[in-house]
């Protein structure tokens, strides 16, 4: 039993030394014609490299699939235009400590060669959206529960901006956590006249 653990942690050790040298080597592995044309973005010390365009695009850009250095996990990279991201929700909410309920923001960068801003955003996975679930019946009022928080919590860090179509950007995942997107567009709703349209639509939560 000593003889596996020993190999066990010389095994593991050796593999964390290869997974470090394919991260240097994938950091290094871009060209400055992949910057300029956005297949390799680099924002906040990290490298994403976009994949496929997502058929479910932004108002105001283009969305990816990507992918980012030291993770396994999937990314969400939208390029808009530089005039969209003057007053950016994500920035706000992240200063105000970002909620569970809001996809993750990981920073912005500028590519000039594009005229656009490269957002990077949580990827949620095996998501639906509320305006599906609503039609067939199954949003329930954990769900409203916790839609209703993420706006609670706009309101007291006075962040006035929702998504711009709340059935279509609002996603549920297979575990039932809701992940609210889309908060870079103009799409304006002061809480008084969102909480109205809500309970109109939804009915209170229960």
């Amino acid at each position: 039993m000593h003889v596996l653990r020993r190999g066990y942690r010389r095994l593991k050790a050796w593999l964390q030394r290869v997974y470090k040298a394919l991260e240097a080597w994938e950091q290094a592995s871009y060209t400055e014609e992949e910057l300029k044309k956005g297949l390799v973005v680099k924002i906040e010390g990290h490298i994403y490299r976009r994949q496929e365009l997502l058929p479910t695009q932004g108002s105001r850009g283009a969305v990816y699939k990507a992918t980012r250095d030291g993770s396994w996990d999937y990314y969400v990279l939208k390029f808009i235009h530089p005039s969209n991201f003057e007053d950016c929700i994500y920035e706000r909410i992240r200063k105000a400590g970002g909620h569970k309920n809001i996809v993750a923001y990981y920073g912005a960068t500028s590519i000039a060669s594009l005229n656009r801003k490269c957002i990077a955003l949580e990827y949620v996975t095996n998501a639906t959206t509320q305006r599906s679930m609503q039609t067939f019946g199954t949003w329930t009022s954990a769900m409203s529960k916790q839609y209703e928080d993420v706006w609670e919590f706009l309101q007291a860090n006075q962040i006035r901006r929702l998504c711009e179509n709340e059935g279509g950007n609002v996603l549920v995942r297979k575990d039932g956590v809701v992940k609210l997107v889309d908060f870079d567009t103009l799409g304006t709703y002061e809480f008084e006249m969102f909480a109205a349209r809500y309970h109109s639509v939804y009915g209170p939560t229960m």
